[in-house]
């Protein structure tokens, strides 16, 4: 049997999301609490490999979990969820490496496309609105940085 995209879509998109939403919240976080660009890189490559290889445990194990699902099936999920993590959660961080002047505004701008980009395509391979599910997906992202963001910028005033 002949796989399509719309296989793969819900790894590609648990990986991405979730890699693209972590990368940034550390990101996020760290800039609220004032924590130098030096160090935001090294969290955010330390949470891309390591929450990556988490979310593709996880997702092995849940496949793993369900009778009649093959050890193959969920190894394929788990690297697809691994790979989408890691390439599609690295976006955040490009603005860092390359950029000395509004790094982190890129890092918006770049994050902002990305989850739409994943919303849209999400929505195109379903067959439902993708304007609709990339707005989802921005607002779900863009919660979760803010969330982060303010969480962190209060914590580093009482500590």
């Amino acid at each position: 049997m002949k796989k399509t995209i719309r296989d793969y879509l819900p790894s590609i998109v648990y990986g991405g999301s979730d890699g693209t939403v972590t990368t940034f919240a550390v990101m996020t976080g760290a800039m609220g609490a004032g924590i130098d660009a030096r160090v935001v890189i090294i969290l955010g490559f330390a949470n891309l490999f390591s929450d990556g290889f988490s979310m593709a445990s996880a997702d092995y194990l849940s496949e793993d979990s369900r009778i009649g699902e093959s050890k193959k099936i969920a190894l394929r999920n788990a690297y697809i969820t691994f790979f989408s993590f890691i390439v599609i959660g690295f976006v955040p961080l490009v603005p860092l490496l390359f950029l000395k002047n509004n790094a982190f505004i890129y890092s918006c701008i770049f994050t902002l496309i990305t989850f739409a980009s994943i919303g849209y395509m999400r929505g195109k391979v379903l067959r439902r609105d993708p304007l609709r599910l990339a707005t989802q997906s921005v607002a779900i992202g863009t919660a979760c940085a803010l969330i982060s963001y303010f969480v962190s910028s209060y914590i580093s005033q009482i500590v």
